[in-house]
């Protein structure tokens, strides 16, 4: 689940994997067998298959109670809890990762009675990252060189509190919030080797877009027609590739989306001339790229509508979840 973040939606059961051949897919299906589990959610995919997710319990007494897990390409699975032992078992408690590194490190974060905090997974051993003690602290992505990109959450007396979207890498945090737009209405959900960054802001009521960050802090914006919603989970730029999800905004339905922004942007983020880009205005606070249709793909899994693709890797094998009720590799 991705709370406090409003972009993740129950789901009841499933993880399962798609592997892309020429934009054939086939899907491989898994349930978390645990009793009480009522949905379960894919987040990340690393090159070794590995597969990251959480699942939520319910309980008479105790609650929602969420879990992660980290799953093997033979079916394996191994449950994480943090902070354990003993885990929190209240109502609203639990174990979050968004995202693992080809190196095996898992990031997200968790929420107990001493609040919400990002955590770091690493050989087994875990550490709590946090902007500052009072702070609810989001870890979203990571990748091979252990950088993190997350949000803070700074609660303050009589007033809203206050949002930061930041970047940590080689030691330093850099503020990543997307110029001219209210830190509260974005959010970045990937970082890449290359330290681009992806995310989505808001705009107008109801709507959202996707961004790129390039490694020099370059914001580029982009969007396709017919889209009311689009939220990138991933990017991998060995693959060249971004996925997400999108609203129809003819229909209302939900769709999994990857998008090849490395052919799209040819030499990267910078690389495209200002006649390629529609017009910066007051509503359009960052550069604004209209995808062509040739370097996006629609993902739905037949029979299963409301696809989401979470995570993606090197070799373009992407995971996810569709209806709420199935999670995809």
């Amino acid at each position: 689940m991705r709370c406090p973040s409003a972009v993740l939606l129950p789901v009841l059961a499933v993880l399962g994997t798609l592997r892309s051949a020429a934009q054939n897919y086939t899907f491989e299906t898994f349930t978390v067998p645990v009793p009480n589990t009522i949905w379960t959610l894919a987040t990340a995919i690393n090159n070794h298959g590995i597969v990251t997710g959480l699942f939520q319990m319910s309980f008479p007494r105790a609650g929602l109670i969420a879990r992660g897990f980290r799953r093997y390409p033979g079916g394996a699975l191994e449950y994480l809890a943090y902070p354990s032992p003993p885990p929190d078992n209240r109502n609203g408690s639990g174990t979050y990762p968004f995202d693992v590194s080809n190196t095996g490190t898992i990031v997200g974060y968790y929420t107990a009675q001493t609040g919400t905090k990002g955590f770091v997974l690493v050989e087994g051993q875990y550490s709590t990252v946090e902007t500052s003690p009072d702070d609810s602290t989001i870890l979203t992505g990571t990748n091979d060189r252990g950088d993190l990109v997350g949000y803070s959450i700074t609660p303050q007396p009589n007033s809203p509190s206050v949002f930061e979207n930041f970047l940590r890498a080689d030691g330093s945090a850099t503020n990543i919030d997307v110029p001219g737009v209210q830190p509260r209405r974005s959010q970045p959900r990937g970082i890449a080797w290359d330290r681009t960054v992806v995310g989505f802001y808001q705009v107008g009521r109801g709507g959202a877009q996707g961004y790129l960050r390039g490694p020099n802090g370059t914001f580029l914006g982009f969007r396709w027609p017919g889209a009311r919603f689009i939220v990138p989970e991933a990017i991998n730029n060995v693959a060249g590739k971004i996925s997400g999800y999108w609203v129809d905004d003819t229909n209302g339905e939900i769709r999994g989306f990857v998008y090849d922004y490395f052919s799209d942007l040819s030499r990267g983020v910078n690389s495209l001339g200002q006649s390629e880009l529609q017009e910066q205005t007051v509503t359009q606070p960052i550069p604004l790229r209209i995808v062509p249709p040739q370097f996006l793909e629609s993902i739905e899994v037949p029979g299963c509508p409301g696809t989401r693709v979470t995570g993606i890797n090197s070799h373009g094998i992407i995971t996810g979840t569709c209806s709420s009720v199935v999670s995809f590799v």
